[in-house]
């Protein structure tokens, strides 16, 4: 990319909220991370990179919040699906559950492919921060934390400076994979690749990282559970029929065009899945541009529009949070200082 994406898709659960966002091109990047994981194919022509290619598509798989990304190469597609679910493991620390985003990549194509899958240290909007990188098979840690599992260890790498690391596997200069520890100081990025044959399916665990508490000085402080080298989770098929069932009694509309009826039925698991932490803050200003709105006018129009779609569900965080803001006085204060009595009403 030459200029950052300023478009994504955000990725979660009803429970759990945004977890991570993808963009046009299927990067994803965790809420709150400092880097974002990115998709590359080696076919029998090239390296392909779906920023930069220009047959890719993208669609909501039946009108959910499961993203599938689909890109030309020789002799088919490779498709990529990212999605929210929970998730649980037999991990480092003991057992773990927890909130996640998917990311599985299947090749549709009637040949082999090599599939990387690279930790890069920007944001899909901008500049990130690069963190110190490690790899022990098929767990990456970002300063410690383990922030990625694949479902099957690589058997090459690569890693270099930002933008270095793709020309290192277009000429063939990747290694075979081994433990691996990159420095924060300087950033750098690393490629996982693993061979995908027809048919094949890997996918990629992105746990959402865990708040830790504030710090007591007289308690030692404990690691949390993470997710180790086996995990489980639902299949994309399993999380669409969930959130078909989340909405099944959502307000919805007949019209002899169906795209308008798509359209409200993603538009509302969309809000489901942001409207409590995203679409009422700055990011979505920041998305959107400028409505004329203050985030107070924002929260009171979601929470119109979830109310008149009978989603109930998605209003409780919202009402909670609104509520957390009330001051003594009584005026809701939220983040840009707007009153949002009317949005808690």
């Amino acid at each position: 990319r030459s200029e950052p994406v300023r478009s994504w898709t955000p990725l979660g659960t009803v429970d759990s909220g945004v977890v991570a966002d993808v963009d046009g091109a299927g990067a994803v990047q965790p809420r709150g991370a400092g880097w974002h994981l990115d998709w590359w194919v080696g076919a029998e022509d090239r390296w392909h990179h779906p920023s930069r290619e220009a047959a890719v598509r993208q669609r909501w798989v039946d009108d959910t919040p499961v993203v599938e990304t689909a890109m030309r190469v020789p002799g088919g597609d490779v498709v990529h699906r990212a999605y929210g679910v929970r998730a649980s493991s037999d991990g480092d620390g003991g057992a773990w559950d927890g909130a996640a985003v998917v990311v599985e990549v299947r090749n549709d194509t009637a040949v082999p492919v090599a599939l990387a899958f690279a930790v890069r240290p920007t944001g899909l909007d901008g500049p990130g921060q690069p963190g110190a990188i490690e790899v022990d098979g098929a767990v990456v840690r970002v300063d410690g934390e383990v922030v990625a599992v694949l479902s099957k260890p690589p058997a090459r790498l690569a890693h270099g400076s930002p933008g270095a690391v793709a020309g290192a596997l277009a000429s063939g200069d990747d290694l075979e994979a081994a433990a691996l520890s990159v420095p924060a100081d300087p950033g750098g990025e690393v490629a996982l690749v693993v061979p995908l044959p027809h048919s094949a399916t890997v996918r990629v665990l992105l746990p959402q990282p865990v708040e830790r508490p504030g710090r007591r000085p007289w308690r030692r402080a404990t690691r949390p559970a993470a997710p180790g080298s086996s995990w489980q989770a639902p299949d994309h098929q399993a999380v669409v029929r969930g959130w078909q069932a989340h909405t099944r009694d959502a307000a919805r509309v007949e019209l002899p065009e169906p795209v308008l009826g798509s359209v409200l039925a993603a538009s509302q698991r969309a809000l489901a899945v942001a409207a409590h932490d995203d679409l009422l803050g700055d990011r979505w200003a920041a998305a959107h541009g400028s409505t004329g709105a203050d985030a107070a006018e924002r929260a009171a129009w979601v929470s119109e529009v979830l109310a008149r779609s009978g989603l109930v569900e998605p209003l409780g965080p919202i009402a909670l949070a609104l509520a957390g803001s009330q001051g003594l006085r009584g005026p809701v204060t939220v983040a840009d200082r707007s009153d949002a009595t009317v949005a808690l009403l």
